[in-house]
This record gives C-alpha cells, structure tokens and sequence, in this order.
C-alpha cells in the first residue's frame, strides 16, 4: 500500500486516502526498537533510515513481529507491574478464521498492539485493523482516566435482573392506533393461517367429527357451513375438547390436534377420532385412515383440472367427479368424492385471492 508521506515537521505521518495517523518520536521510537530487536532489518541488511516505505513487505514484516513478540511472551518482566497496559492479540483475527487457541494469542503491550494492527492495515485496508490502531496507543494518563470513568458508571450486566411479577408489570395504554391495528392483525392472521393449513385438516374441520376420550368422554364437533369459520380450525376443536378435559395437552397447546386430524397420529390429550360424518344422501361415516386417501385421489384430480384450466368460473363438482375413474367408486367412495369437490373449489377462491 502506497504511504505518501513518512516524516512530517518532526513527527510521523501516515497517510492512505483521507485517514490519517500521528505518532509521536517516543511511539515511533518503540515501533522501530520491536523492529530492530527481532532482527527483521539485520538478517535483510535494510537500513531502517533509508527504507523504501512505498514497495516495504508490511505483511512479512507483521508475521515476523507476531513470532518473536510470541517468543518473548513468557519472559518480558514489563508485564507484570503493569497489566492494565496489555492486551491480548489474535495473530489471525477472529473474523478471518482465527480461534483461542493458545498458538493464535499474544499478550501485547497496547502500544504494541495498535502498532501490529497498524502494519496489518497497511496492506489489509480493514476497518477493524484501522479501528485497533488509535485506542491502543493511548497514554497511560488516558488508561487510568477510562478505567475510573468505568468505575464511575459500569457497564451493563450481563445477566439483567428478572422482570416483575405480571401484577406488578405496568400495562400498556390502549390508544385508538393499539386497538386498530389489534383489529387488523387477528383476521390477517386468520387469514395467512388458512392459506398455509394442510389442506385436509382443514377439510376433516369442515365436517362432523365423534371424538371418544380414554376416560370414557365423548364429544361431537359440529361444523359451521362456511369453511371460513372460525369454529372449523384444529385449534377451535381443540379448545373444545380441552374444556372435556382441562388437564389434557390440548389445553396447553391446541395446534396437537393438527396431527390427529391429519391423520398422523392416533390421539392426543386422550381424545381420539371415531368417525367422520359428511353430509349427504345416505350420510356415510367415515374413519380417518379410509378418507384420506380418497382425499388425496381428489385433490390430484383437482390440481390436473385446474393447472390445464385456470378458470374456477365454469367448474363444479360434477366435472371433478367425472375427471376421476367412477367405474370403481361405490355410493359411499362417491358423496366423499362429491364433498370434497365442493371444499376444494371454495377453497381454491379464498386463495386466489392472496395470490399475485
């Protein structure tokens, strides 16, 4: 890296675009005793007063410093009636790749250590070896007056104290903007939720469901008409079912019911599913395990229809059962089939809505 300018009226100047750095005769007097102590000038035969600075090997130059301030670390007798003027150096830096471990530390004095990051700047261009150079050349005077600063007003704790008990916690003022946007989040909300549902759960919702509990309980869960509804989701059943039996898991979380209606699971809470009524002719009874399967033959069906025809306009349920092989469908495989045409299609307009 280019250096313009080197000595400037007595002092030491380094300059690199618009950053500039000072260091006074007794810093730079300590740069070049590192220097001269670990030999890099004598064993290259440079004269450290006629040195090229523009074409000037700073990288080797740091990686031989680090070496023999490594060496020395455990002999200096400097450290020990002054400890608050050292610090601990990474030779390859944290954010390079660099680790703890004992061979990649350094303890430095903190002349030293900005001096090190000075060099490594000079052919990194970094912000953090730039940022590491001015603080750690700072006077002893400056270190003692930070650290009765700190003494004065200590930094946070790392371990804050708990928080209040809920009673005593103050409450949150309600104002109009508070009670607007609690209005808009709960249906968007809903409504993102109902988008991303797996789509028979959200089915097997829509339609009368016996649940029997090990206990010996039993509930019936009766759908609303509009698949919409806030009463024809997993977590509204579950509630339901949670006011059986307060002690169960569903009272705790209701979205466990999820894994029974899709058939994932044969219980939760103690609750399982008996049967599932669609509506119809003959009002057939259904198991979850014999549904799905058909639900999923449906849907396919569904899906080929509407990717060949976008239009949901002229579609019905009619057309949907006659896409699939009705030669092997019985009356009971057939109002299944027929009621999930219709959910389908409903819900393919809800989520045409909120598509781009």
């Amino acid at each position: 890296m280019a250096i313009s300018k080197l000595v400037n009226k007595g002092g030491f100047t380094l300059t690199n675009s618009s950053e500039k750095f000072e260091l006074s005769h007794a810093k730079l007097k300590h740069l070049f005793k590192v220097a001269l102590d670990c030999g890099f000038f004598q064993q290259r035969n440079i004269n450290p007063e006629l040195i090229n600075w523009d074409a000037f090997a700073f990288q080797e130059f740091y990686q031989f410093c680090t070496d023999y301030l490594k060496q020395i670390e455990y002999v200096r007798t400097d450290y020990l009636p002054n400890k608050k003027m050292f610090a601990e150096h990474h030779i390859e830096p944290k954010c390079e790749g660099g680790d703890d471990s004992a061979e990649n530390r350094v303890l430095l004095h903190i002349h030293e250590h900005g001096l090190v990051h000075l060099f490594r700047w000079f052919y990194t261009g970094t912000n953090s070896d730039l940022a590491a150079v001015a603080p750690n050349l700072r006077s002893e005077k400056d270190v003692d007056l930070q650290l009765q600063r700190r003494a004065a007003n200590p930094p946070n704790s790392p371990n804050p104290p708990p928080p209040p008990a809920k009673a005593n916690r103050k409450k949150p003022t309600v104002t109009a903007r508070v009670i607007q946007h609690s209005k808009q989040l709960g249906p968007k909300y809903q409504t993102n939720s109902r988008v991303r549902v797996d789509p028979f759960t959200w089915f097997v919702s829509t339609m009368e469901i016996l649940f029997n509990h090990d206990g010996g309980s039993a509930y019936t869960h009766v759908p609303s008409s509009d698949i919409l509804a806030i009463n024809n989701t997993a977590s509204s059943i579950a509630r339901e079912l949670a006011e059986k039996t307060p002690s169960s898991a569903l009272a705790k979380n209701p979205q466990n019911l999820s894994d029974v209606l899709k058939g994932v699971k044969p219980s939760r809470g103690g609750w399982r599913i008996i049967l599932v009524k669609i509506p119809g002719r003959l009002n057939h009874t259904y198991n979850i395990s014999e549904l799905k399967p058909i639900f999923s033959q449906t849907l396919q069906v569904f899906e080929q229809i509407i990717s060949a025809n976008s239009s949901l306009n002229t579609l019905t349920p009619a057309q949907i059962i006659s896409a699939m092989n009705s030669s092997s469908q019985n009356d009971k495989k057939m109002q299944a089939c027929l009621s999930i045409a219709e959910f389908l299609l409903k819900r393919e307009a809800f989520i045409r809505q909120f598509k781009p």
